[in-house]
């Protein structure tokens, strides 16, 4: 069994794999085996009218999430989202947007997974994801 990667090392594969995520600042905060939490800091250009944090921006760090939880298990670059449905809860205030995935399921080449989606600025849940992972 492969060793578990710590969360700096994970934030490092997904900088170096996405660059973009390095702009975004986007910051590895935890990693145990089975759960990945994940933070962008508040940027006033991730608000949408209304002064909210937009919906991309929270599904981006759900998915970075998820990517997180896999980087750390299975250390493979090249696994693929294959489905993810969001459900926004409540309105998402500006601040730090937090994300914390877990495994639901893991098989062999699927990992089904749920992701709790959050802002600083306020402790209820914006945004709940599920989604799953085919490892190649």
């Amino acid at each position: 069994m492969k060793t578990l990667l710590t969360a700096e090392a994970v934030q490092e594969l997904i900088r170096t794999g996405l660059p973009s995520t390095e702009g975004e600042g986007l910051i590895v905060d935890e990693i145990t085996p089975d759960n990945a939490t994940v933070r962008i800091p508040y940027n006033p250009r991730m608000l949408r009218p209304g002064d909210s944090v937009s919906g991309p921006v929270l599904m981006a760090a759900a998915d970075a999430a998820m990517y997180a939880v896999l980087l750390a298990q299975h250390h493979d670059e090249m696994a693929l989202t294959s489905q993810f449905n969001c459900n926004f809860l409540a309105r998402a205030f500006p601040g730090d947007v937090i994300a914390r995935a877990r495994v639901l399921k893991a098989g062999r080449r699927l990992v089904v997974m749920q992701v709790e989606v959050s802002t600083t600025a306020r402790d209820d849940i914006a945004a709940l994801i599920t989604g799953s992972y085919v490892l190649p």
